[in-house]
């Protein structure tokens, strides 16, 4: 099923499909980048599926260099849009799990990654959260002091919170460290936080919309597993 653009950009925010299957997955962005002036992806967690992240990120380079400038594979990078009076951050932020017992908890719920990933451990999925966060962090501080009228939006994988943003399902026990973190309750307090208008996440298949502060946080799920609030092919933000 294709959809009519609405819009000169499109946000994809991971979990597009398995960056291992090129020919499928290059098919489909070839077709999507001809339809948007830019198409900006953030990798997913499926995104590196039967392969390790740094051969995905390798993957990327050469598929962005197939696709030319109107594919953007936003794995910490900054797109300035209108000369930077729109700015967009995107990264994945993986979760953060707080111990083994949880990781446990997590495979024994039936999620993949720790197996599917190449040399994919608990460690690194930790330091990635802390990296993405760091790097966001940073992002809007800088922007707040050089920039501090532009309108800031951050496109990531996970969300940055557990509530509103899975079904109960997933947010039992340990189970809901592989959904989300407490990022919100740090972002809160960031310096540039009051630039963000929109956080757009993906990963739990639920379709929400709320409101915290000044920042408005949507997700727009293809494949959608809340009964509140459907798929909308003409969204924009």
């Amino acid at each position: 099923m294709s959809f009519l653009p609405v819009a000169p950009y499109l946000i994809l925010a991971g979990d597009i499909g398995n960056i291992n299957d090129n020919a499928q997955y290059s098919t489909f962005l070839q077709e999507t980048c001809s339809k948007y002036r830019r198409v900006l992806l953030v990798p997913g967690n499926h995104e590196a599926y039967h392969m390790s992240r740094p051969a995905a990120q390798e993957a990327a380079v050469r598929l962005g260099d197939e696709l030319g400038d109107r594919f953007v594979w936003m794995d910490k990078l900054r797109v300035d849009i209108h000369n930077g009076a729109t700015i967009i951050l995107g990264c994945t932020l993986y979760s953060h799990i707080p111990n083994k017992e949880a990781l446990s908890c997590i495979e024994a719920s039936g999620v993949k990654d720790f197996g599917r990933i190449g040399e994919w451990s608990w460690e690194q999925h930790n330091a990635e959260h802390a990296t993405d966060t760091l790097w966001l962090r940073q992002q809007l501080a800088f922007i707040s002091e050089k920039q501090p009228d532009s309108r800031v939006i951050i496109v990531t994988h996970f969300p940055p919170t557990w509530d509103m943003t899975s079904a109960n399902s997933r947010l039992h026990g340990d189970k809901r460290y592989f959904f989300g973190s407490d990022v919100l309750d740090r972002f809160l307090y960031w310096p540039g936080a009051h630039l963000v208008t929109h956080w757009v996440f993906g990963h739990t298949h639920w379709n929400t919309t709320f409101r915290h502060g000044s920042t408005t946080f949507v997700s727009n799920h293809r494949q959608d597993q809340s009964s509140s609030r459907k798929f909308d092919p003409e969204a924009t933000i």
